[in-house]
């Protein structure tokens, strides 16, 4: 094998290493239904301004086009595939571009309080007996210091994936550590994208919409979630309603 064949080979590997490592913080064989799942990044960390600061501060370094401020809420319109095409980003360069953003934000990250009103939602489903857990493609270390320092590290678990196009994935992986049969059992997933909703479908679970993330009210209605909100308050709608997670 020649240097530059094996050069490739390795960085395939480290690429591939990179896009799928996952982390689980918490005991799944403990959960039990009706459990919901939250994305973390837009849905109960209001990051999108901070991932487009993160994405014109880098832009120069992976040759990307920077983002203007007249196009922010464009963006919101967007499919992550569409926003990486608009940006020149490529899939290869994905993991590593995300990685770095992750580490880059951190201290920003902590100091941009949760969305208003999901704090009170979360500590009302908690105290109402439900499962609650995390599934984000942000880090580990971000998502628990974030949870502590906002004091709502209330989860049962929080389970982390570098791939943001594998959710459904690992939605499937939760589900079965869990031994739960999203069919027979009350599973719902909570998130702000497009690629949110894909992944709860093919997971089998209730898809829910919030319109306060990274996609807009109008692109999250085409992707046809069966819950949509506009306001962390009426998650508890969801909670007491027989379509939902009514116990």
């Amino acid at each position: 094998m020649s240097s530059g064949v094996l050069v490739v080979a390795l960085m395939a590997i480290f690429w591939y290493f990179i896009a799928h490592k996952v982390s689980c913080q918490g005991d799944l064989a403990k959960i039990k239904a009706p459990l919901i799942i939250f994305d973390f990044d837009g849905t109960i960390c209001p990051s999108y301004r901070l991932l487009i600061a993160q994405v014109n501060l880098l832009a120069g370094e992976y040759h990307l086009r920077k983002i203007g401020n007249e196009e922010i809420e464009d963006f919101r319109d967007m499919s992550p595939k569409k926003m990486m095409q608009t940006l020149g980003l490529s899939t290869v360069k994905l993991p590593f571009f995300l990685r770095k953003i992750r580490r880059n934000a951190q201290k920003q990250l902590l100091e941009l309080k949760p969305v208003e009103g999901i704090t009170e939602v979360l500590l009302e489903l908690k105290s109402q007996g439900y499962s609650l857990g995390i599934l984000s493609s942000n880090s580990e270390e971000n998502v628990l210091l974030y949870l502590q320092r906002y004091k709502i590290d209330i989860f049962d678990f929080v389970f982390t994936g570098n791939n943001i196009f594998g959710k459904d994935k690992h939605l499937k992986s939760i589900l079965k550590k869990i031994k739960l049969d999203p069919q027979g059992k009350k599973v719902v997933y909570v998130g702000d994208e497009i690629r949110d909703m894909e992944a709860a479908r093919k997971a089998g679970l209730i898809n829910v919409g919030v319109s306060w993330g990274y996609n807009s009210l109008n692109l999250l209605r085409q992707s046809q979630p069966q819950f949509l909100f506009e306001n962390p308050p009426q998650l508890l709608f969801l909670a007491n309603t027989a379509e939902g997670l009514a116990k």
